[in-house]
């Protein structure tokens, strides 16, 4: 595997790893259903995406151990600082803003890869991936503009005198497991 693309799929693996570790710590933490089942979801979704990354270049498996290797996610002082903000009393906003944040940060390097490694024989594969991250963040933002919706509601029960909604029970049920 030529290095560009080696390099190309040592970033993308480490992404998806940061990824999978703050939704697994976020989808622990949470306390609203909905917004647990979503992380879950999106954990799901990355760790098949890991999977399937490391299927495909698994027939060489020195250059899949090199790229493993070379990952060193855990000692990420980012991922150390984020996993510190997601404790039991995290919101679904603060949830939210932190995973459009992760896929907005993604998208902007795997667009980078794309324009880097060119048409090779694995373009297709990031531009996959590209296409994959987007979707998450539609998924993101549009429960991130539900959880507002129902936050106002909630709001404008509160000053005509009727309950509070709970925003965290109140959002759609668009990420059912």
């Amino acid at each position: 595997m030529e290095s560009l693309q080696e390099e190309a799929f040592v970033t993308v693996i480490g992404i998806k790893i940061r990824r999978l570790i703050v939704y697994r710590a976020i989808s622990s933490k949470i306390k609203g259903l909905k917004i647990k089942r979503l992380f879950e979801l999106l954990a799901k979704d990355v760790a098949e995406h890991l999977q399937s990354i490391c299927t495909m270049i698994q027939d060489d498996e020195d250059v899949l151990a090199n790229i493993l290797g070379r990952n060193n996610t855990y000692a990420d002082c980012n991922v150390r600082s984020l996993l510190d903000l997601i404790d039991e009393n995290i919101t679904g906003e603060d949830a939210l803003r932190i995973a459009l944040n992760e896929e907005k940060e993604s998208v902007e390097r795997f667009t980078l890869l794309v324009d880097r490694i060119g048409e090779t024989p694995v373009h297709k594969v990031f531009v996959h991936i590209l296409d994959e991250t987007n979707k998450q963040i539609d998924m993101i933002s549009a429960e991130s503009h539900n959880l507002n919706m129902m936050k106002r509601k909630g709001s404008r029960n509160v000053n005509t005198g009727a309950a509070q909604t709970d925003v965290h029970s109140g959002i759609s049920g668009q990420f059912s497991c």
